[in-house]
């Protein structure tokens, strides 16, 4: 999907609105991929990490453009990320409310990481507590979009 490059700064007005329509256009068919892993398919490594790489990768790109936007000496260039700025918002709250990944995140959840009261705190190790952070972290950014909440009310 994408490679890895460090963040940069000296973005044009064209390249500000292709990279970001490029991220916006193959974050999509990414999360489109992970949406056909079958439900009882779904595990932290086929579904939760390759969601979490496809955010990260997608920030590098997107998070330099929001700062341009309010960092850039050139008003073209500024103006330009701004306009960039309400694209990254609009797909970062989309991201949120896909009802597929949403299922197969809370599906990862009670499989994976059931909420238990009995459990003994000091069975668990450190990789599986922050496993279980991520996979609570990527949940929390669902509902706080109301995704737990039924259709009628979203």
């Amino acid at each position: 999907m994408f490679s890895v490059i460090p963040p940069r700064f000296d973005y044009t007005v064209e390249e500000i609105n292709s990279e970001i329509d490029k991220c916006i256009a193959e974050c999509e068919i990414a999360y489109q991929q992970l949406e056909q892993i079958p439900l009882d398919q779904c595990t932290f490594d086929n579904l939760i990490q390759k969601y979490s790489l496809i955010n990260a990768q997608a920030s590098c790109i997107y998070n330099p453009i929001i700062l341009l936007a309010q960092v850039a000496v050139d008003k073209e260039i500024r103006d330009t990320a701004r306009s960039a700025e309400g694209k990254i918002q609009q797909f970062l709250l989309r991201r949120v409310q896909r009802e597929a990944l949403y299922q197969r995140v809370l599906y990862v959840k009670e499989k994976y990481f059931p909420e238990s009261s009995s459990e003994d705190d000091s069975s668990s190790d450190e990789s599986e507590d922050l496993d279980r952070l991520l996979v609570d972290s990527l949940l929390g950014g669902f509902v706080e979009a109301g995704m737990q909440l039924r259709l009628v009310r979203r």
